[in-house]
């Protein structure tokens, strides 16, 4: 049975030499990708945040605003009709 002749160690080298030098091209063209996208992303945001202001409508950021007034608000008027319930009971007349 014949043996497969073994490549030197350099040609090995230079292999995983190379294969490592793709990898981290495709690493950066990638990382350069989701740059651009993100870029894309906030002009576009950018965009509609002013044919928003143009149609003078709300933006996301001033809808989640309000939400979260309108959930302290709520949270307010809860505590309030809790407290409201307990003074009203304390007002009662036991039987």
């Amino acid at each position: 049975m014949s043996e497969k002749p073994q490549p030197p160690p350099a040609v090995g080298l230079i292999s995983e030499l190379s294969r490592f030098v793709g990898e981290q091209r495709l690493t950066s063209a990638a990382g350069a990708v989701a740059k651009g996208m993100a870029q894309t992303k906030a002009a576009v945001d950018g965009n509609i945040d002013s044919v928003l202001a143009l149609a003078n409508l709300p933006s996301r950021s001033e809808l989640v605003a309000v939400q979260r007034k309108l959930d302290s608000i709520e949270r307010t008027l809860i505590n309030m009709n809790r407290k409201l319930d307990r003074l009203s009971a304390s007002l009662e007349p036991d039987d």
